[in-house]
């Protein structure tokens, strides 16, 4: 719930602080104007071209880095889903009366991921279906492992202990991603260069009596939009990107019969 409430505070806050910035910069530049200090501008062309360049960069990289692990997520919820699904299909290799009560965790196991993957907004309500999932998790392999030892012949082993293997790995991968995310210092850095251009861009108008209100609030608003976009890059579940985060999943529950 908090990163929520902080998914809609961090864009006001940099709209605010933005044109907060942009009229700091234009009437500090006013001012030494009006003491007949030299222009505002002069002398600083080169360090305004170089902040402005490098505040570009880094929104470059953030978008760049933000996108790439939307895109890693993407990929391992197609990969657990398929995982999940191979594993339940190899339980058929297995002997009875082993294969009807694993097939019944792996339903279980998945309606577990399905409630923790959509309570996942609510840390608390998620944690018990997370706890429940890796339970399951764990009951499948100490049951699937001594029946696949019982099963005559080498294929149920070779084929089962594999894929299990894999449904385990996949699951960690996911839960891992879910928690990887730009570090916390570059979104302070964008903050801190936003402040800092948005000053400069303010001393820009210091020719005139008042900033133009339009370019104020399309600078700003531009800042604004930014962060809230790398933001929901970051956490898809909170904002506009969101791509049918677990209907793959949903659909294998629905083949388990």
């Amino acid at each position: 719930m908090l990163l929520g409430l902080l998914f809609f505070l961090i864009p006001a806050a940099v709209f605010a602080a933005t044109v907060g910035a942009l009229r700091l910069g234009h009437r500090i530049a006013a001012r030494r104007a009006a003491r007949d200090e030299g222009s505002p501008l002069e002398g600083v062309r080169t360090i305004e071209a170089a902040l402005f360049a490098l505040f570009g960069l880094l929104i470059a990289f953030s978008f760049s880095g933000a996108q790439s692990r939307l895109d890693r997520r993407r990929a391992m919820i197609v990969e657990e889903a398929n995982a999940i699904w191979t594993a339940y299909l190899r339980m058929d290799l297995l002997p009875e009366p082993d294969r009807a009560p694993l097939k019944d965790l792996f339903r279980s196991y998945v309606d577990a991921r399905i409630g923790y993957y959509r309570k996942l907004i609510d840390a608390d309500a998620a944690r018990p279906q997370h706890e429940r999932a890796r339970e399951l998790q764990q009951e499948i392999w100490d049951r699937a492992i001594p029946a696949a030892a019982r099963a005559v012949g080498t294929p149920a082993t070779q084929m089962v202990v594999p894929a299990l293997n894999e449904m385990i790995d996949v699951t960690n991968s996911r839960d891992a991603g879910l928690h990887t995310h730009v570090p916390i210092v570059v979104f302070v850095l964008l903050g801190l260069m936003s402040l800092a251009c948005g000053m400069l861009a303010g001393m820009g108008m210091a020719r005139a009596r008042e900033p133009s209100r339009f370019h104020v609030l399309m600078f700003a608003g531009t800042m604004a939009l930014t962060a809230y976009v790398i933001l929901n890059l970051e956490f898809p579940r909170h904002g506009f990107v969101r791509f049918g985060l677990d209907s793959m999943l949903v659909q294998v529950r629905a083949d388990m019969r």
